[in-house]
Order: C-alpha cells, then structure tokens, then sequence
C-alpha cells in the first residue's frame, strides 16, 4: 500500500518568519498527484495544519505500517540554519523545541517499518534572500553539519532527496508556480521522456533528472547554483506507473488540465480567449445558422487594391 504525507507551508504564525508563494501549492500538487495515481492514504498538511504536533501525529500513525508499504514524505518550507525543519507555530526564540530537528526526524523516521520510505525536503539550511530557509541569530552548539544529519536520517531503507546542497539556496519561483525541485519532479512523475521506460518510472532515473533540470533552472532563474542532492538508498526495486493527473489535481489546477473544445463557443474561455471575442464567436455561429454571410454586407469605407490593411 502507499502510505504519504504531504506539508506545504506559505504562512507561518510567528511575524518573525517570512512569508513563501509557492511551498502550499507544493504540497497540494504532490499531494493531488500521488493520490490520484496511487490511492492508497495520504494526508495533506498546509500552513496552519501543519503544526509541530500535527506533523508529529502523522508520523506516529506511519509507525502502524507494513514493511511492504511505500512511504513517501514531502516538505515544503523553510529550513532553518540550526537544522530544524519550520512548522507553522515554530517560535523563533526556541527552534530546537517548537520546530522539528532533522535528529528528531531520525528518530521518529526510525520507528516505521516500511522498507522503502521516500523524503523529500524542498527548503534549504543555509542561503540568502530568495532562499527558503530560516535565519537565526543563535546558533546551535552542535558541531555536526547539515549533510552528516542528512546522511544519519537517512539508511539501508530510507531514501532522502533534497532540493539543495548545504551551503545552497533551494528557490521557488512563481512564473513557475512552484519551488524549483517541486516544478521538475512534478514533470518528471508525468512521464518527462527520459525517466519513462515501458510506462513505468524508477525512482533514481527520476531524481537525477531533476537534479539535472533543477541545475539548470537555477541558473537560468536565479543566476545560482542549487544541486539536489541524493542520500541513503532503499531495499529492492522501486518503480512507479507514470502519473495521471485526476479529479483531485484537476480541481486544485484547472489551468493546467487541457480542455476539450465543443461546440459551446464558452469552452474557449479557458484558453484565455477575451469576452468580447466570445462574443463575436457567437455572433457569426447565430448568423451561419440563420444563411447570412458576412461577405454580403457592405465594408466601412472604401478600399482598392492597393489598400494596406494593417492588423
């Protein structure tokens, strides 16, 4: 069975924090998008849902699982320079306790049994403005870097992929509409050609194309450099089908469904067409329909061959 949770943060209870554009949004097209392929139980947890607690309770519920399941956990947010991962009601001035370590991660991670859990973090632990990472003015005593606690979260059974190096920024982007690591593993889940191989996708195909698109969009985005990075591995093979997006994706991205033109002139309107288009549109079908032609009508001035009609 396939077991997920699903954490985008945009708004955080403390002033002190910064506001995101596009972590929710993250989360609720992972969340869409899984579900709709795979079924299975997923929970999805944006802004004030995602409290410490919370998250703390759909990690305890994983505990419950079989080793057969796959777990897949995706977060979407800050990060913060002393290690934690931000949730809504984090407090600035006691990150260690009401934010979530990536040591209390490891332990929570280390009481489910499935053997194949997927984590994915799109925030970062270090970087500067446009970066989703927290600052802070205290730093922690702990003398372990970013990538050994990466390296200690993850193992033989868990699959760690994270948008950023250590000393990286991970961006979002909102022309994009997502943070840049979220963007391309979406694509790359839809079927991108060079992850897909006889209608399903591996997992590590899939990660080192979006570290290589991420790459580049960072550079063409930001003018910097971002690297996902790939930690741990897990037991035995991991494919998926290709992603469809269903009900619950197409209700949260309208925009992003292809529509079917019909014969009702109103069903351009989602390619953007303006009203009073639409509305011309409509006026020549009801003149069709009714044997007159527009060719029968007189022009609004006069013309000749030489005339220059100009768009």
């Amino acid at each position: 069975m396939f077991r997920g949770i699903f954490i985008g943060i945009d708004r955080y209870q403390s002033r002190n924090i910064p506001w995101l554009s596009c972590a929710k949004r993250d989360a609720i097209a992972l969340y869409s998008l899984f579900t709709d392929t795979l079924g299975g139980q997923s929970v999805l947890l944006s802004d004030r849902d995602a409290t410490r607690s919370a998250i703390e309770t759909q990690c305890n519920e994983l505990t419950t699982c079989s080793p057969d399941d796959v777990v897949v956990i995706c977060f979407s947010g800050h990060g913060s320079e002393t290690h934690e991962i931000v949730t809504y009601d984090t407090d600035t001035s006691n990150l260690k306790n009401t934010g979530i370590p990536l040591t209390t991660l490891t332990d929570w991670f280390s009481h489910i049994p499935a053997k194949r859990l997927v984590f994915i973090l799109d925030c970062c632990f270090s970087g500067g403005m446009g970066a989703r990472v927290l600052h802070v003015e205290t730093k922690t005593k702990d003398l372990r870097s970013t990538d050994d606690l990466i390296k200690e979260l993850s193992g033989e059974t868990r699959l760690i992929f994270t948008a950023s190096l250590s000393t990286e920024k991970a961006l979002e982007n909102q022309q994009l509409g997502h943070g840049l690591l979220t963007y391309y593993l979406l694509q790359a889940l839809q079927g991108a050609e060079e992850v897909r191989e006889a209608g399903k996708i591996d997992i590590y195909k899939l990660l080192s194309w979006v570290t290589k698109n991420v790459k580049d969009a960072a550079t063409k985005y930001g003018g910097q450099a971002q690297t996902p990075t790939m930690s741990g591995r897990i037991l035995g093979e991991l494919t998926w089908p290709i992603f469809r997006a269903g009900s619950l994706y197409k209700a949260a991205f309208p925009e992003r469904v292809k529509q079917q033109v019909t014969s009702d002139i109103q069903s351009l309107s989602v390619y953007r067409f303006p009203p009073y288009m639409l509305i011309f549109f409509q006026t020549l079908l009801k003149k069709g329909s009714a044997g007159e032609s527009l060719l029968d009508k007189p022009c609004r001035g006069k013309t000749s061959s030489s005339t220059r009609l100009d768009r």
